[in-house]
């Protein structure tokens, strides 16, 4: 029938679409470090990663 033969056609569309389509984030996380005033050098990562490497403590 022309309805079963549309929802055939509709299912294939959605694949293609599903399997060719770009991803483009919307959202990202949000990062924030609480630090002592006595802490010095320390950056808070875009990418999660801890880095201590010029962090001092005064």
């Amino acid at each position: 029938s022309d309805q079963a033969e549309r929802s055939k056609l509709y299912h294939q569309a959605q694949q293609q679409i599903q399997q060719q389509a770009l991803w483009i984030p919307l959202a990202h996380p949000t990062a924030a470090a609480l630090v002592r005033k006595d802490v010095t050098g320390y950056q808070v990562s875009p990418f999660g990663r801890q880095d201590f490497y010029k962090v001092q403590v005064k």
